[in-house]
């Protein structure tokens, strides 16, 4: 399973808003940093909320959503539009994005756009939700020692993520804050 985004159809003034996005997401070390880039990012391409569904039996349960996207908001026709994208997640799952737009205008080039760094965000959600919103702090987690062992040892992540029943996204992200952890503590 690895996680690779080509950045394809990412042109127009709006590059730099998703290249920029692209960069910051697979840094986040939380869901709550992760969605407050994806707001931002959703906000300077014309977005106002964003709602992230998981697709099963024709059935959407709410993963994650921004503030003004609660199951009482309703836009308005006039004024705006919904992009939805159906996406596969790196577990061969199926999801659904929502994106609120300001305009029932919006240029194909900027649409795909959106729904790059849609998927960007999905995946890398799904990738902290698996590991767990852990907040950064001075104390390893057992998980966090374990992959940082294994990964001392030289096993891969995909590796590490089979031992431990995880995917190796997951791996990756405890091993990433391990680090972030202990470069804490030696300053």
């Amino acid at each position: 399973m690895v996680q690779h985004f080509q950045p394809v159809n990412m042109r127009s003034g709006s590059a730099p808003v998703a290249a920029e996005f692209l960069v910051g997401a697979t840094q986040a070390l939380s869901l709550g940093e992760l969605r407050r880039l994806f707001t931002q990012a959703l906000d300077l391409e014309g977005g106002l909320g964003f709602a992230c569904y998981s697709v099963e039996e024709n059935a959407r349960n709410l993963l994650l959503a921004s503030e003004n996207m609660g199951s009482s908001f309703v836009a308005d026709p006039g004024n705006s539009s919904m992009l939805e994208f159906s996406i596969t997640g790196w577990d061969e799952s199926p999801y659904l994005v929502e994106v609120l737009l300001q305009s029932r205008f919006f240029a194909d080039n900027r649409t795909a756009n959106l729904r790059a760094m849609a998927t960007l965000f999905l995946c890398r959600a799904l990738v902290l939700l698996e590991a767990g919103n852990e907040a950064v702090g001075p104390d390893l987690t057992r998980v966090e020692r374990i992959c940082l062992d294994f990964s001392n040892e030289g096993f891969c992540d995909l590796d590490v993520g089979e031992k431990l029943g995880l995917s190796a996204h997951a791996v990756q992200l405890h091993r990433h804050r391990a680090h972030e952890k202990l470069s804490q503590l030696e300053a």
